[in-house]
Order: C-alpha cells, then structure tokens, then sequence
C-alpha cells in the first residue's frame, strides 16, 4: 500500500499542543494507539492530560495511531509522528494514498497552506 506523507516543519514547541489538540483535534476519543516514552516514565499511551510543550521540551518522538482526520474532507487511519529536537517540533501525517482521488492533493495543500497559515511552518507532501 502507498502512502502520502504530509510534513509540517519547523513547528514552534510553544504551539505542539494547541497544533494537536486543537487546530488536528486529535484527542484521547480518536486515538486507536499511540506510542510515549520518557526514561522516568517509560513507554506511555496518550491522554489529554499530556502536556506536550513539556513533553517536547526534551528531544523526543511520539506516534499516535488516529482514527480520523478532518481536513478539506475526512480521512481516516492516519499515522501522525511527532518529533522534536532542541528547538522545534515536526509533525508528519502518513495517509493511505487510496484516500485521494486525481486533485485531492492539490485541494489538501491548498486548505492546510491557508488553515495553518498563523503558524511559521513549512508543509512538504512526500508527492513534491
């Protein structure tokens, strides 16, 4: 199966958790698995009640397993890797290719360029 990778870059750590909670609203609700790890904590599911400016204060990575996306339409099962290093936050959704039809990445782009467009990020679809 194909995948289109969708990669915002750059992210600030001061937006990750209102990027995740709020503008992807990705929530314990839509979370079919999810991956955390901390050396006082160990591994880790998500919940809301995660902080995670804190959490990627640290150079660290997390993927959480979401049932659904809502974007310029639905796309379920998406793959959402989150990383961080010393100063910012990369988020990548990985979404089955089967989910776009001939001018359904051309919409996305254009609707995430200007619903994400408060924030300083840069967008890269693995289709460029």
């Amino acid at each position: 199966m194909e995948y289109v990778d969708i990669i915002f870059s750059g992210i600030n750590k001061k937006d990750i958790d209102n990027l995740i909670k709020n503008k992807f609203e990705i929530g314990r609700d839509k979370i079919l698995r999810s991956h955390f790890y901390t050396e006082e904590n160990g591994d880790f599911e998500y919940s809301d009640e995660i902080d995670l400016k804190k959490y990627f204060a640290e150079e660290r990575t997390c993927n959480m397993f979401v049932s659904s996306l809502q974007f310029n339409k639905t796309y379920s099962k998406v793959l959402v890797i989150i990383t961080s290093d010393k100063t910012d936050t990369n988020v990548t959704l990985n979404i089955s290719a089967d989910q776009f039809e001939s001018g359904d990445i051309e919409l996305l782009r254009d609707y995430l360029k200007s619903s994400f467009s408060q924030y300083d990020v840069k967008l890269e679809f693995s289709d460029e």
